[in-house]
C-alpha cells in the first residue's frame, strides 16, 4: 500500500514540475514582439451593430494619442489573439507554378508594427494608401510560398481566393516581418500577412510613455475617463499582455492548479500511512532496537537502519512512477507546438523531494526510537 501510495503521489509531483516549467516557459518566453506597458482594448460589441458608433475608435484613438501617459496608439487587431481570419492566398512563379496557401490575416494601420517592435526583414512597413492592396507577411508565409529570401518576396503578388462568383483579390508583397507569436506557444506559427483595413480595425492597441506599473494607474483612469465620453454605457476593459496569455493558457493554468492541489493531496495521505507504518514497526522492534543500544549501536545508525526499508519502497514507487509519468507527460507535451524538453533531472529532483518527504515523516519515530532508554524495551526480557 505504501509503494502504490507513493507511486500516486510521484507521478503528480513529476507532472506538477513539468507543467508548471512549460506554463512558465510559455508566459515567459520572447513572444517575438515587445509586450511590455502595452495594452489592448477592443471597441464594444455595440460598435459592430450601432452605425452611430461606426468611426468613434478612431476618435477616442486621437483623445489617447494626446495624453502625455501613452506613448504610441495603434488601430487594428491585437497581435496576440486566439481570433483571426484567414483565406486560400496563391503565388504563381515565373514558370507558371502555383503555391495555394492558407494565410492568416490581421488588421493594422501605420503605427502598429512601430508599436509592436517588429522587426522589419525586407521591404517597408504597412502604410495608409496599401488598404486593398498590399501585405506585409512573416517569415513563415516567405518559406512556405518559396521565395528564397525577405528580399525576394517583396514586389510579389497573391492572388486570394473570394469564391466561385467573384474575381480574386491581387495583393503585392510590401514588406517582410519576422516571426511572432500570434496565438503563444501552443500553436505553431501560421504564414500571416498585415493589411491595412480601416473598415475591419476592432481594437486599440496602446503603448503607455512608463515602464514602472506603479505608474499605469494614472493612464488607466485617464483613458477611462475618455472611454466613457465616447462609449458612455460600455465598460472599460483594457487588457495588458500577462492577462491575454492568462486567458489564452486558461486550460492550462487550470491543470496546473489542480495537479498541484492534487500533489498536495497524494503526498498527505502517502505522509499520513508512511507515519502509520514507521509507528508500527518502531514499537514491533523496540526490544531489537533496545539490544542494539546496549550493544553499542549509535543513534545515526539506528535511525539509518529504521529508515533505509522505508526509503526503499519509495524508491520502488519511484522507478514505477518515472515511466508512467514519463509517458503521459510526453503525450502532453507534443500537444504543444513549442515545448521544454523532458529531462532526466526533472525526475531526479522529483525523487527527491519524495525521498525528504519521507525522510522526514519517519525520521520523528526513528529518531524517537533511537533515543530511548534501551532498558524500557528490555525490562520485560
Amino acid at each position: 500500500m505504501i509503494i502504490f501510495q507513493f507511486f500516486i503521489a510521484q507521478v503528480f509531483i513529476i507532472g506538477a514540475l513539468v507543467v508548471g516549467l512549460q506554463i512558465d516557459f510559455m508566459r515567459h518566453s520572447d513572444l517575438g514582439f515587445d509586450k511590455q506597458a502595452v495594452l489592448t482594448l477592443e471597441q464594444p460589441m455595440n460598435a459592430y451593430r450601432d452605425p452611430t458608433l461606426k468611426g468613434k475608435l478612431s476618435v477616442l484613438a486621437e483623445s489617447f494619442r494626446q495624453m502625455p501617459e501613452i506613448q504610441e496608439v495603434a488601430l487594428g487587431d491585437p497581435l496576440l489573439s486566439n481570433s483571426y481570419t484567414s483565406n486560400n492566398h496563391t503565388f504563381t512563379d515565373a514558370k507558371g507554378q502555383k503555391t495555394v496557401l492558407n494565410v492568416y490575416r490581421k488588421n493594422a494601420d501605420a503605427v502598429l508594427m512601430r508599436l509592436y517592435r517588429l522587426p522589419l526583414l525586407a521591404g517597408r512597413e504597412i502604410m495608409p494608401g496599401d488598404s486593398g492592396k498590399a501585405y506585409v507577411i512573416n517569415e513563415t508565409a516567405v518559406k512556405a510560398f518559396g521565395f528564397e529570401s525577405p528580399e525576394a518576396a517583396v514586389g510579389q503578388y497573391l492572388s486570394e481566393d473570394n469564391g466561385p462568383d467573384a474575381e480574386p483579390s491581387r495583393w503585392q508583397i510590401v514588406g517582410v516581418v519576422a516571426d511572432y507569436h500570434a496565438m503563444g506557444f501552443a500553436e505553431k506559427i501560421y504564414p500571416t500577412a498585415l493589411l491595412y483595413n480601416p473598415e475591419e480595425w476592432s481594437t486599440l492597441n496602446v503603448r503607455l510613455a512608463s515602464k514602472n506599473p506603479a505608474d499605469w494607474q494614472p493612464a488607466l483612469q485617464k483613458m477611462e475617463a475618455s472611454w466613457h465620453q465616447i462609449y458612455p454605457n460600455e465598460v472599460f476593459s483594457a487588457k495588458f499582455y500577462d492577462e491575454t496569455l492568462a486567458e489564452i493558457y486558461e486550460a492550462e493554468l487550470s491543470l496546473a492548479r489542480f495537479i498541484r492541489v492534487a500533489t498536495g493531496i497524494a503526498v498527505f495521505i502517502s505522509c499520513l500511512g508512511l507515519f502509520g507504518l514507521a509507528t508500527f514497526m518502531t514499537w514491533r522492534r523496540s526490544k531489537e532496537i533496545g539490544i542494539r543500544k546496549v550493544l553499542g549501536a549509535s543513534t545515526a545508525s539506528v535511525v539509518g537502519l529504521l529508515s533505509r526499508e522505508f526509503l526503499v519502497l519509495v524508491c520502488i514507487g519511484f522507478l514505477l512512477a518515472a515511466p508512467v509519468a514519463l509517458y503521459f507527460l510526453r503525450n502532453w507535451l507534443n500537444s504543444f507546438a513549442f515545448r521544454i524538453h523532458l529531462e532526466w533531472w526533472m525526475f531526479a529532483a522529483a525523487g527527491a523531494v519524495a525521498v525528504a518527504v519521507a525522510f522526514l515523516t519517519v525520521g520523528f519515530q526513528s529518531v524517537k526510537a533511537a533515543l530511548a532508554n534501551p532498558v524500557t524495551s528490555l525490562r520485560s526480557e
